[in-house]
């Protein structure tokens, strides 16, 4: 994830829910425009593993630049996770998320690649872009949960609406399906983990096919 402007807020946020999961887990932090003190401090209070990174460009103004550097930003914790050969679930978390213990739950019953339903908080925006997202802003309101459905090929969600097995970024692991891509191969960009994969029908729906939302 990254930090934006109420960074103490909403990584204080996602610290109170990280320290109620009931699994080992290791929180990796990717922050723009490189490592500043006050977030390590935040971090420092966790009390539990963490991996702070600094990512050496500021976050746009605009959505459609800053999702360009967001997805910069999870394909270089994706690259983390394959260097240290981290093992285990990988999930995306940010401040627009509403997650509840359930879903660490669900997520251990994952075997490679899973889509799963998600509440999505609102958000205002800027004066200066409200014209020019106004549609889209709209839409959000009338859409405040994201999910997968049966039918793959109707999957279009936010990196947060999916969770994988680290072990497809490893470079020598000699169980990895043949439908995961090299993400050194994506050209630094992609719009969702969707393009991780050569297919995605592989791509398995926690929550009931979408009936039931991570809330």
């Amino acid at each position: 994830m990254y930090v934006r402007t109420f960074q103490a807020l909403h990584l204080t946020s996602v610290m109170h829910l990280l320290m109620l999961v009931p699994y080992d887990l290791v929180w990796i932090v990717v922050e723009a425009s490189g490592i500043s003190n006050k977030t390590v401090s935040l971090i420092a209070k966790l009390g539990l593993k963490a991996i702070h990174l600094g990512f050496n460009q500021r976050m746009p103004n605009s959505w459609e630049e800053r999702h360009k550097l967001e997805s910069k930003m999870h394909l270089r914790t994706l690259r983390i996770i394959r260097e240290k050969k981290l093992d285990g679930i990988v999930m995306f978390a940010n401040d627009s998320n509403m997650l509840s213990m359930e879903l660490f739950d669900e997520i251990q019953n994952v075997k490679w690649f899973r889509a799963v339903s998600i509440g999505i908080l609102t958000h205002s925006v800027n004066p200066d872009e409200m014209a020019d997202h106004k549609n889209d802003e709209e839409e959000n309101l009338k859409m405040p949960v994201q999910g997968p459905t049966c039918n793959a090929s109707d999957m279009k969600l936010e990196w947060s609406g999916f969770v994988l097995n680290s072990r497809l970024l490893w470079n020598d692991s000699s169980d990895k399906p043949k439908w995961i891509k090299d993400i050194d191969m994506l050209n630094g960009v992609i719009k969702s983990p969707l393009g991780l994969v050569s297919d995605t029908s592989v791509v398995e729906p926690l929550g009931n096919c979408s009936r039931q939302v991570e809330l």
